[in-house]
């Protein structure tokens, strides 16, 4: 196994790319379309560990940021979840033409579900992974405004504070939020129209009315479904990753 940072081709601005690339000839290639904000920093170890984990199982695979995240080019404010879905599919093109002979799977976590689902109704991927799905965007959105009002409340986040720091208008979670990228997200809504069940592998702590549609299931355990409510991971499991690598390369892909 080898791993290489670099720019996705032809791609402006530049976007930023990990390839993980299995020793063997790859048995599938996968596109991992990550979380956005805060959750994307906090659980970048988790997934470059499962990105190291799959790819030890035979996957190539490719991480990247979006325009204005980590270190892609372009700043903070430009992201979007429309332009995301475009940049996706540029990623998937590139990733394709490396693999042209193996199916190619498209792994979104949290919001980034919604980026990966789009690849496989356009049928640019034949899979669709989905991790933690975020089915109801004005929800999302109603957490992470409640969620960021109690940390500004937390006297363990401001000790010395006598009043409340007041929320901003231009960002959420300490991260620049345009009203724009606020619109795209409230409405977010899952829907299964265009996409094949029999593709679909979901993973989460469990399975509920409003889950997408899928043929297979894998249960996530607490260290590895509990970071999406936690402000501070101090560490990540290995072991975990591990089992759940094995259960996703147990599966069938096909193209």
């Amino acid at each position: 196994m080898r791993i290489e940072p670099l720019w996705i081709p032809a791609s402006s601005p530049r976007l930023f790319g990990v390839l993980h690339v299995a020793t063997a000839p790859a048995r599938a290639a996968i596109l991992l379309c990550a979380p956005i904000l805060h959750e994307y920093v906090r659980s970048h170890r988790l997934f470059a560990l499962l990105a190291h984990e799959l790819c030890e199982r035979g996957f190539d695979v490719l991480r990247f940021d979006y325009r204005g995240c980590g270190d892609s080019e372009g700043d903070a404010e430009e992201f979007l979840m429309s332009q995301a879905d475009a940049e996706a599919a540029f990623c998937a093109d590139f990733l394709r033409r490396r693999n042209p002979a193996v199916p190619l799977v498209a792994l979104g976590v949290r919001a980034g579900a919604h980026v990966a689902a789009r690849l496989v109704r356009e049928r640019i991927a034949d899979a669709l992974w989905l991790w933690q799905p975020v089915v109801d965007g004005a929800s999302y959105l109603a957490g992470l405004r409640q969620r960021d009002a109690d940390e500004r409340s937390s006297p363990m986040r401001y000790p010395m504070a006598r009043t409340i720091p007041p929320g901003a208008t231009d960002s959420l979670m300490g991260y620049p939020f345009t009203t724009r990228l606020f619109d795209e997200l409230e409405q977010l809504a899952w829907s299964d129209a265009g996409i094949d069940a029999a593709r679909v592998t979901l993973l989460d702590a469990g399975v509920g009315a409003a889950s997408p549609a899928h043929a297979r299931f894998v249960e996530l355990p607490v260290p590895l479904s509990a970071w999406a409510e936690e402000i501070d991971m101090s560490r990540v499991a290995v072991a975990p990753i591990r089992t759940i690598a094995d259960a996703l390369a147990a599966g069938t892909i096909a193209r």
